[in-house]
């Protein structure tokens, strides 16, 4: 590495490739000095990003744990702990702002990660791409080192407002919201209409999706009192499902469970009409 060059090393194992490993990832001086680590980035996989102080050799170790804890503390390995390790130089996306495109509508993301120049800090989404566009869109333009996927939904999707943050930020039903907890203590409103006895389903994705923050969900009333809050529902990411009380104004307010906060704890809020229960009939 030269001085002020910056070197990013990202590991698929369990996330993806389903590999029994709980793994960390190291950047090492040339005479061995841990310089940067990193064991959980998405989920278990981690990634470790590094910028060197001087000109010099460095070095990246990887080592795994049990991806299921056990009594014996001790490292693991064998033919069938695979991985994929990325380490690169060059552009490297940590996530698109917002992280969804409605379909069938064109729109330029925001590329958020590293070694991100100016030229490759936006893509552009023409219209006719998105128009049957499968959920999931990957894409790999060639000046990134991995390709940057971005979810295809059939709604309207937003990013939040920050200029008026002490504002719930209105939103439509059914819609996604991609937002960044960027201080410590931040709190994300949004509100909405609804009606007596609708069924709603909302959640937040981010644990599942690369980010650190542990979100908290909250949901208030017409009356500004708080009729549901979750905490974890799936992976540490919560959701609420519930019919509404009442007709009336309703506010959510997004919070970290810790009440940290980063350009790293991004979010993607979703509100939709939850699907009703479909009961199989039982023959006798």
């Amino acid at each position: 590495l030269e001085a002020g060059e910056t070197v990013v090393a990202a590991m698929t194992a369990h996330q993806i490739l389903e590999s029994k490993v709980d793994p960390v990832l190291q950047v090492l001086t040339s005479d061995g000095f841990v310089v940067a680590q990193n064991h959980d980035w998405l989920g278990l996989d981690p990634r470790v990003a590094f910028t060197a102080k001087k000109t010099g050799r460095h070095f990246v170790r990887c080592f795994t744990f049990p991806s299921q804890p056990n009594a014996s503390i001790q490292l693991s390995g064998g033919a069938t702990l695979i991985y994929r390790l990325t380490v690169t130089t060059e552009a490297l996306v940590d996530y698109t702002y917002p992280l969804t495109v409605e379909n069938g509508k064109a729109r330029s993301v925001e590329l958020v990660g590293w070694n991100l120049g100016t030229e490759t800090r936006e893509l552009t989404l023409p219209s006719e791409q998105l128009i049957g566009a499968p959920e999931q869109l990957q894409l790999w333009p060639s000046e990134l080192a991995t390709p940057v996927t971005i979810d295809v939904v059939p709604h309207t999707t937003l990013t939040e407002n920050s200029e008026n943050p002490s504002e719930p930020q209105r939103i439509d039903i059914p819609s996604s919201v991609t937002g960044v907890l960027t201080q410590p203590q931040e709190t994300d409103r949004f509100s909405f209409e609804g009606k007596k006895d609708q069924a709603l389903r909302l959640e937040i994705r981010a644990r599942r999706i690369g980010s650190p923050l542990d979100g908290f969900l909250i949901l208030k009333g017409p009356d500004g009192k708080k009729i549901a809050e979750n905490d974890d529902a799936a992976d540490k990411d919560p959701a609420i499902q519930l019919k509404l009380p009442a007709d009336g104004h309703y506010t959510i307010e997004i919070e970290d469970r810790n009440r940290e906060g980063s350009e790293r704890y991004f979010y993607l809020s979703l509100i939709h009409i939850s699907e009703p229960t479909r009961r199989t009939p039982i023959s006798y």
